[in-house]
């Protein structure tokens, strides 16, 4: 299992994107939180195996909802995250 941080970025507030992305997490059976930032994005931290980051950005990419725009996406390895026990919206 590897620790990654998530920003995605485009018009991902106010929109139902955290609910969707914990519905996703759950289906996948993968750990972690999504919270919304000050500055518009929104931030997944998770822990997960790469098979399950890639079925995660996938999925993402492949919502069809017109209120839900995703511009991009950066994923970055973050070790020092703590352990989770499940999926949660913060």
């Amino acid at each position: 299992m590897v620790k990654y941080t998530i920003t995605i970025s485009g018009r991902v507030q106010g929109v139902g994107f955290r609910f969707t992305t914990l519905l996703i997490a759950e289906k996948l059976k993968i750990v972690g939180n999504v919270h919304n930032e000050y500055n518009g994005d929104v931030t997944i931290q998770t822990v997960c195996t790469e098979e399950q980051l890639q079925s995660l950005m996938d999925e993402l990419k492949s919502l069809d909802a017109r209120w839900i725009r995703i511009d991009h996406i950066t994923v970055a390895e973050t070790p020092d995250l703590p352990n989770f026990r499940d999926f949660r919206i913060r």
